[in-house]
């Protein structure tokens, strides 16, 4: 009887351990030790991407933000979908939220969601450091998911420091993004983001004149590297008559595959 009771009383412990275990190993912490209960495989958020955007510069100082996508599968309302932030990922403290906005339904079948956290200035000179660490929190009928890239938080960081790595944007379930885009007169000039697949690829911005009964395709070309394995490609259109709205899309093939940025299925317009 004492030896069977000793039994039970192990295996009750042994299952109570594995249960702390299971429990441990789902808390997902983020920034400042916030945290929240979910299974990795059965995680809605699918994050496109994000980037660092310069926006206006004034004597020694610029103004910057960071903007990107958020895929959710199987959306149900009422939803939220936040971004934990912070420009202060030295001291890894200011930690704040911004919400993002719904956009739609993709191709793919995921519910869109952008955001764009608060513009910031900073001095610079002669070196700049643009950065933003972050996280992303789905709130869905009383369940909250965290996307933290495997409790690291993700980071963005425009930079020409010595030693540090430039990444001014992050492609995940993207392969290649519009970066910029401007029209003057008759000419149109873009840049194009993209995961560097191989060293052969082919980049091309297929555009219409007259809401596609015809077409036209223009050849953009290498112009940097990141430090994740991302390259700038820029391209540019001509002759494009006055007051005509030009739609356009962005063709990457390589490997033999083609990948599309068509703005979620809507094509650009300018």
């Amino acid at each position: 009887m004492f030896k069977t009771r000793s039994s039970i009383a192990l295996m009750l412990i042994f299952i109570l351990m594995l249960a702390v275990n299971i429990v441990n190993a789902q808390e997902v912490k983020v920034g400042n030790g916030k945290g929240a209960k979910m299974a990795e495989d059965s995680n809605p958020i699918d994050f496109y991407y994000a980037k660092v955007n310069l926006l206006s510069e004034q004597g020694i100082s610029k103004t910057y933000n960071a903007s990107g996508y958020i895929g959710v599968k199987n959306n149900s309302f009422p939803t939220k979908v936040t971004i934990h932030y912070t420009y202060d990922i030295y001291s890894n403290s200011n930690w704040k939220d911004v919400d993002a906005k719904y956009m739609g339904v993709a191709p793919d079948g995921n519910h869109i969601w952008h955001f764009e956290t608060p513009k910031i200035t900073r001095d610079y000179y002669p070196y700049f450091n643009y950065d933003c660490q972050f996280a992303i929190k789905y709130e869905s009928n009383g369940q909250v998911y965290w996307d933290n890239n495997h409790q690291q938080n993700y980071l963005i960081k425009n930079t020409n420091v010595p030693g540090v790595n430039n990444i001014p944007i992050l492609l995940k379930r993207s392969r290649v993004i519009l970066d910029k885009v401007s029209r003057e007169n008759n000419t149109i000039v873009g840049s194009i983001d993209l995961k560097n697949l191989d060293y052969s690829k082919d980049v091309k911005v297929v555009y219409t004149l007259d809401n596609w009964q015809t077409s036209n395709t223009v050849s953009a070309n290498y112009n940097i590297s990141y430090d994740n394995n991302i390259e700038n490609w820029k391209f540019i259109i001509n002759n494009i008559p006055n007051d005509t709205k030009v739609k356009y899309y962005i063709d990457y093939k390589v490997n033999g595959t083609h990948y599309y940025d068509n703005n979620f299925g809507t094509n650009y317009k300018i």
